[in-house]
């Protein structure tokens, strides 16, 4: 992922707007972990989030799409166990794009439970989709967060980099004797 601060890399999710502001919380909280931590986040920055309008171009296709988040996914699931992007395949060389659009808070707390199964992407004011390289401005600053860490600001480009996960694995055993 490119941003005006240089290139950084992350492995599985990387999301900008309300869930960046989550995980900004949620780095600085010390009496939860995991799953509660997240879910306390996102409550409590519920509270005074401001939804943002987002440009999104997909391999050369632009859009303009008003929303509270998008998560760009190579993987499945992010903060504790949410498959924000369950079609997510991280070895397809493609990204997977999740929008949730502009909703009430109270809608927003009646669906946010379905991200956990994966299930949120069937409501109508989220959007999928998939590309080889996503660009993300907004016409506000937002940070941009990867696999949990702050990776710099607005705007991004997201892009997959084959091979650049090395794996230290043990050699195969052998097969048993017959």
């Amino acid at each position: 992922m490119t941003t005006p601060e240089g290139v950084r890399y992350f492995v599985n999710v990387g999301g900008t707007g309300f869930d960046s502001e989550v995980n900004e919380l949620a780095n600085r909280i010390r009496f939860l972990k995991g799953t509660p931590k997240y879910v306390y986040a996102t409550f409590a920055t519920l509270r005074t989030f401001v939804p943002g309008r987002f440009e999104v171009t997909i391999d050369g296709e632009h859009r303009s799409l008003p929303g509270m988040m998008i998560a760009v996914g190579n993987g499945v699931s992010y903060g504790g166990g949410m498959k924000i992007t369950p079609g997510g395949v991280s070895d397809d060389g493609i990204l997977d794009l999740c929008v949730i659009g502009e909703v009430s808070k109270p809608e927003f707390v009646r669906t946010f439970p379905k991200v956990f199964r994966g299930t949120h992407v069937r409501h109508p004011k989220v959007t999928t989709l998939r590309g080889r390289e996503i660009r993300i401005s907004a016409e506000r600053a937002f940070q941009v967060y990867g696999d949990g860490e702050r990776l710099g600001t607005l705007p991004a480009t997201f892009t997959v980099v084959p091979g650049a996960l090395r794996v230290v694995a043990p050699p195969p055993a052998p097969p048993a004797a017959r």
